[in-house]
Order: C-alpha cells, then sequence, then structure tokens
C-alpha cells in the first residue's frame, strides 16, 4: 500500500520558532560585522557562504578589494599600502569572532527532552530579515512532525489504538464522577483507569477488575 499520513502535531514546528529568539542576536551581530567590511550588500548568498564556513572567503574578498581600490588609486607606496590593508585586520576579526559566537548558540529548553530544536543551518536571510523559510518548515514538518505508514498492518493498529483512546476519553467524560474519587484527587486519570482494567498474569488479557468496580458502584 502507498504511504499514509497517521499523525501530524505541529508543535515542534512552534518550538523552532520560538528557537529563532536564541539566534537572534548572533545573527544581528554578524550582519553588522559584515557590513562594516563595505563588500556587497548582505543578503542570503552571503549568509549561506557564512554557514558554510565562507569567512576566509569572505575575508580575501575584502582584502581584494581594498588591493584593487589602492591601484586606482594610484597609490603604490608599500608602506601606505601595508597601512591600509592593516586596517582590515580588526573588522575582519570582529567578524571571525560573530561568525563564532553565532556557531556556538545552543537552544535551551525549560523542559529539554530528546527532540529537534532549530539549527543554523535552517534559517534564511529574506526581506531584511532573518526567518525560518516557508520551505524549511515544510522540510522540518515532514521529517520531525508528521508520522506515516505504508504496512496495512501497522495501520490498523494505530486505527485500533484511536479507537481505545477515544474510548478512554469517552469514559472518563461520561463517567468522571464514578471513575474519579474525590478522596484521591492527587491521583491522575491513567491511575484510574489502571485500578478498573487489570491484566491476567497467565494469559496477559485485560479484564475489569470487579474490585474495583464495586468500590465504586457502591
Amino acid at each position: 500500500m502507498e504511504k499514509q499520513l497517521i499523525a501530524e502535531d505541529m508543535t515542534l514546528l512552534k518550538n523552532i520558532e520560538s528557537d529563532l529568539k536564541y539566534f537572534t542576536p548572533a545573527l544581528l551581530e554578524v550582519k553588522e560585522a559584515y557590513n562594516a567590511l563595505d563588500l556587497q550588500q548582505f543578503d542570503n548568498e552571503v549568509f549561506i557562504k557564512i554557514k558554510n564556513n565562507g569567512y576566509e572567503t569572505i575575508r580575501a574578498k575584502a582584502i581584494d578589494d581594498l588591493d584593487s581600490q589602492l591601484l586606482k588609486a594610484g597609490i603604490k607606496n608599500s608602506t601606505l599600502r601595508e597601512n591600509s590593508l592593516n586596517a582590515l585586520i580588526e573588522p575582519l576579526s570582529r567578524l571571525y569572532n560573530a561568525i563564532e559566537k553565532l556557531k556556538s548558540v545552543q537552544v535551551l529548553r525549560s523542559n529539554p527532552r530528546s527532540e529537534a530544536v532549530l539549527e543554523l543551518t535552517q534559517i534564511s536571510f529574506i526581506d531584511d530579515s532573518f526567518i525560518i523559510s516557508e520551505a524549511e518548515q515544510e522540510k522540518f514538518a515532514e521529517i520531525h512532525c508528521r508520522t506515516y505508514l505504508s504496512n496495512a498492518n501497522h495501520v490498523a493498529l494505530v486505527n485500533d489504538l484511536n479507537s481505545v483512546v477515544a474510548l478512554l476519553n469517552k469514559l472518563g467524560t461520561e463517567h468522571q464522577d464514578l471513575i474519579f474519587d474525590p478522596r484521591e484527587s492527587h491521583k491522575t486519570p491513567q491511575q484510574a483507569f489502571q485500578r478498573l482494567v487489570d491484566v491476567h498474569r497467565t494469559d496477559w488479557s485485560f479484564f475489569v477488575n470487579q474490585r474495583a468496580l464495586k468500590s465504586i458502584l457502591k
């Protein structure tokens, strides 16, 4: 059978959209440091180079551009040329440090779990803003937010599990007063159902715990 979408949870996508705030200060610092070099306009092409360890390319471009400007201005004195090139050391160092800072950004979740977080490679610079593009969001959702199955038995299992969950939710809603003992308000719904449904230790089949049932039907 063709693969079938059986679940979609976009919570993770919302989480990585929120993760962008961890990168924002470092991203703006990189942009500012790059613009101080007076090279081509900072755009997504430049940003891709930076993400792909393109500092050396940018450094070479800055030196070549300055060298060309000195030649056009007729400045051939070696001391003047060296002083001009040395003036690039500070802004280039600033860019290098900003890039290293950006690469070291860590996303911190208040509830750390083994789930995907935003990565630098997923960020783009579009319309003068750092964003997660629609294409990148769709790619992320396809990998992390959607579950597909192509095995008929697996699909049947998931459908049965969904039916069980729906029934449990119905029991919890329609028979809440019976199932949840007000004297045990600290217990979770899961614990309440575990009290009513037990498992035979011989064949591992489920059965209704009659003793527990009688206790709530008094």
